[in-house]
């Protein structure tokens, strides 16, 4: 029973029944183009993480056969010391800090590799008290596998 059924029994001005009427019609409108509204924005929403999957894979074929061979040792180095901090993976390449991280850095544009921040105990040598420092841990993702296997690296992997 709505509001409507339950004003008839109740005596009331012309005037106030009629905006009682507008409202609840404003109301409905309004509640049928909330509906319609949400629709569309799902539909958007789908069609945006289509277009970032289309542009992502977009990046990785442009980028496929343009990798120079350091950013490939960074990838495999990043393969074969998985897990490791920047600092790491520098001494391993015999590279400066500076040059690693940008390689690294473009690499994980590119979602060839993934920077996570876990931590690891550390002990304060002043107060000789432990607490839990985060470090950089790179790992290789499905991209730059799917690279390395399509440019036969993986067998680099010892």
């Amino acid at each position: 029973m709505g509001i409507i059924d339950l004003l008839k029994e109740v005596p009331l001005s012309a005037v106030l029944s009629e905006n009682i009427i507008a409202l609840e019609t404003e109301n409905k409108s309004l509640n049928d183009e909330n509906a319609v509204l949400k629709i569309k924005l799902e539909e958007s929403e789908q069609q945006r993480r289509t277009l970032e999957k289309q542009i992502e894979q977009k990046l990785i074929e442009s980028h496929e056969d343009s990798l120079t061979e350091k950013y490939e040792k960074v990838l495999l180095a990043v393969a074969i010391k998985s897990g490791s901090e920047t600092s790491v993976i520098e001494k391993y390449l015999g590279m400066s800090e500076t040059e690693t991280s940008e390689k690294l850095s473009y690499l994980a544009s590119l979602k060839f590799v993934n920077k996570d921040l876990p931590l690891k105990p550390v002990v304060d040598p002043i107060t000789n008290k432990e607490f839990l420092k985060p470090f950089d841990s790179w790992t290789v993702i499905e991209n730059g596998i799917n690279y390395m296997r399509s440019h036969d690296l993986l067998s680099k992997i010892v």
